[in-house]
């Protein structure tokens, strides 16, 4: 499965485009 990386309120977050669920949030 390939993560997808997102920027939210300076925050990198890592989600799982299949179930969009966050997998884990990079402060």
């Amino acid at each position: 499965t390939e993560y997808r990386y997102v920027v939210v309120d300076n925050r990198t977050v890592v989600v799982d485009p299949g179930t969009r669920k966050i997998i884990k949030i990079i402060e």
